[in-house]
């Protein structure tokens, strides 16, 4: 298994480099408060932003994160964040740990439910870090999957300021198969907690997404994501692509 582990991480991250050579900050994730204990998850993801204003194009960024369901509730995963500098090379930007805990059996109550906790160390000693905590739900009915994650985003230690941000993440689905499973996604950051951004100021963003399973076998299975988003506000982008490619085995 450690050589097959070995393998498949390599196979990874030759797909992500390969995929991801323009992409930029991928925080476009819908979270689901389900864990799969004893589930090993290896993942690369990004998105690339869209406008005629130079000033709403994101620089090329993209994550790598291998995750463990370490308990019948718990996951966790570690990942890093790249993205290429002046000179053109890839360079750590972040270094994250994330959790998510689940508090709910599946399909014990009529909404599931679910914490997840980020802390995020810049690889820049003048930038703060980043504690992230999210509320996530689900609700599925009939063939469709309802996912909602409300995000609150602090920065911690030095040089940081006292304000909370809030976001929100929300995702539906539709089940046609195990391979094909399309959906909409739709993101927004609304400014300080208590403090709500003028409309103008706020980034609204929403789009198609299709997702399923790649093929499956004894050793694991792939899993895939392609969206784009369409900017809904001021100042959001036109557009944003985005996508994910995954690795689940035991």
């Amino acid at each position: 298994m450690c050589s097959y582990w070995k393998k498949s991480y390599a196979v990874v991250i030759g797909l992500g480099l390969l995929l991801l050579g323009q992409l930029a900050y991928a925080g476009f994730k819908v979270y689901s408060p389900t864990v799969e204990p004893g589930e090993f998850e290896l993942e690369v993801r990004g998105d690339n932003t869209f406008d005629n204003d130079p000033a709403k194009n994101a620089q090329p960024e993209y994550r790598l994160e291998a995750g463990y369901g370490i308990a019948p509730r718990w996951f966790t995963t570690l990942g890093t964040t790249y993205a290429r500098n002046t000179a053109g090379t890839l360079e750590s930007e972040e270094i994250y740990w994330e959790n998510i805990i689940q508090l709910t059996a599946q399909g014990e109550h009529w909404l599931d439910a679910g914490l997840y906790l980020e802390y995020a160390a810049p690889q820049d000693n003048g930038e703060p870090d980043e504690l992230e905590g999210k509320v996530l739900l689900e609700k599925s009915v009939g063939r469709y999957l309802n996912t909602v994650n409300l995000i609150f985003v602090r920065h911690v230690g030095r040089d940081a300021d006292n304000a909370t941000e809030f976001e929100y993440a929300w995702r539906t689905s539709y089940y046609h198969s195990k391979a094909i499973q399309p959906g909409i996604e739709l993101y927004g950051t609304m400014g300080e907690f208590g403090h709500v951004l003028p409309a103008s100021e706020q980034d609204h963003r929403a789009g198609p997404v299709l997702s399923g399973l790649l093929g499956r076998s004894d050793e694991g299975k792939w899993r895939y994501e392609l969206g784009y988003l369409f900017g809904l506000s001021d100042a959001a982008p036109s557009g944003t692509l985005k996508f994910g490619l995954e690795y689940e085995f035991r």
